[in-house]
């Protein structure tokens, strides 16, 4: 079984990975406690901020390294917050970020978005191969659900009429810009480990 090590810190996160890779090859393990501090985010993309995570850590032997960094891409506000998704209100706090978006998106009628999930992952060559999902939507007017986390209150999957935190876990593990990047990752394990 492949050994492999999710570099992040959000355990929201490492959850989900976890639930989506099941019944997969693949040991997962979280990110050691040690390298708090040691990841940055200093990139202009989704990708170039998921390759600079892979390449902060240095991996035991025979372990491959995933990294992600996924965002909401608001089309009224020009692909806000985009990359600064997870600090968007300066503040740690996903109900913070939230509150912002609404505000700034309070009096707009295009309710366009997008959820963007880069996956990187790092062989045991130490070459890096880039995974990019998608989840089309719109950005509700209020807060709506429990379950999930970051933006899952704000934003409705397209064809949909409730928020993902009110379709809950099993639909996002399903739908979500997550699942699409690890669908493709996972499709490239199956032909190259």
């Amino acid at each position: 079984m492949l050994k492999a090590i999710l570099v992040s810190y959000n355990a929201h996160k490492y959850y989900e990975y976890q639930q989506l890779l099941k019944g997969f090859p693949l040991e997962l393990r979280p990110l050691d406690p040690s390298f708090k501090g040691l990841l940055s985010e200093t990139g202009d993309t989704f990708e170039a901020n998921a390759t600079e995570k892979v390449n902060a850590i240095n991996p035991p032997l025979n372990t491959v390294l995933i990294a992600e960094d996924s965002g909401l891409m608001i089309e009224a506000l020009n692909g806000a917050p985009g990359i600064y998704s997870s600090r968007f209100s300066g503040l740690d706090s996903d109900h913070a970020n939230n509150l912002k978006v609404l505000d700034l998106m309070k009096n707009e009628t295009n309710r366009k978005a997008r959820f963007v999930a880069v996956i990187a992952f790092k062989d045991t060559d130490h070459q890096i191969h880039l995974f990019r999902g998608e989840c089309l939507g719109y950005i509700h007017t209020e807060l709506a659900g429990n379950d999930g986390f970051g933006y899952d209150p704000l934003f409705i999957p397209q064809g949909e009429s409730m928020t993902l935190s009110e379709l809950g876990m099993d639909y996002k593990n399903t739908h979500s810009h997550r699942h699409h990047a690890l669908l493709k990752l996972k499709n490239y394990l199956k032909v190259h480990v």
